[in-house]
C-alpha cells in the first residue's frame, strides 16, 4: 500500500479533478456503465485518478461496479501488456467506458478490445492520462490529460528555491491542474 509520509514538499498533477472531468464527460454522454484500470496502491497520483472516478459516479448516482475495476497489481502495476489482458480477460461482459491511470494502459486495453472484435469509441470508450507523445499519432487518437513537464519542470525549480530561502516554513503539498485533451476515443463518432 502506498505510505502517505513525506519529509519534504510535494509538486502533484491534480489528477483527481482532471479524472473527475473526463468521466463527468462521459456521463453527461449517457454512459452509465464505467470501468477503471490503474493501480492505486502503487502512487499517490494513480490513487488521486481513481478517487476523481468514484467521486463523478458517486455526483451523478451511477453504480460502481467492482467487477470493472481494476485497482491493485502488486506484480507489475498494469505496465504489461499480459496483466493488462490476464485481467480483462476475466471479464464476461464490459463496461461501456474504461477510464485508465496512463496512457501506456489506455493503449494495452484499446488493442485488447480491437482483438476482441470490439470499436473504440462505438463499442467502448477509453481515455487515458499523460498524453505520451510516441503514441500520439495519426493512428491514436486517445483522449487524455496533457502533462505540460516544462511547467511542471518550472514549478519544481521554483519550490526547491522556496525551500533552500524559508527551510522552516512547514511543508506543503501542491497541486498542478493539467489540461484534459479531448479526443475520438471518447466520441460518439466513428474513429
Amino acid at each position: 500500500m502506498f505510505r502517505n509520509s513525506r519529509e519534504g514538499d510535494l509538486v502533484l498533477l491534480d489528477g483527481s479533478r482532471s479524472v473527475f472531468e473526463i468521466t463527468s464527460h462521459l456521463a453527461d454522454l449517457g454512459i452509465s456503465s464505467f470501468g477503471f484500470m490503474g493501480d492505486i496502491t502503487y502512487a499517490q497520483t494513480i490513487r488521486d485518478r481513481w478517487t476523481g472516478f468514484r467521486d463523478a459516479l458517486n455526483e451523478r448516482k451511477i453504480f460502481l461496479n467492482p467487477q470493472y475495476c481494476f485497482t491493485s497489481s502488486p506484480r507489475g502495476h498494469f505496465y504489461s501488456k499480459e496483466e493488462v489482458v490476464e485481467h480483462l480477460k476475466k471479464l464476461s461482459s464490459f463496461p461501456r467506458a474504461f477510464v485508465c491511470a496512463n496512457d501506456f494502459i489506455a493503449f494495452m486495453v484499446i488493442d485488447y478490445l480491437k482483438k476482441r472484435g470490439l470499436r473504440v469509441p462505438q463499442d467502448i470508450m477509453v481515455s487515458g492520462y499523460d498524453d505520451i507523445r510516441e503514441r500520439i499519432t495519426a493512428e491514436s487518437h486517445l483522449t487524455t490529460v496533457h502533462v505540460d513537464t516544462e511547467i511542471l519542470g518550472q514549478r519544481l525549480v521554483r519550490q526547491i528555491l522556496f525551500r533552500l530561502a524559508m527551510p522552516d516554513m512547514p511543508r506543503e503539498i501542491i497541486y498542478i491542474r493539467p489540461e484534459v485533451i479531448y479526443r475520438q476515443s471518447t466520441e460518439t463518432g466513428p474513429l
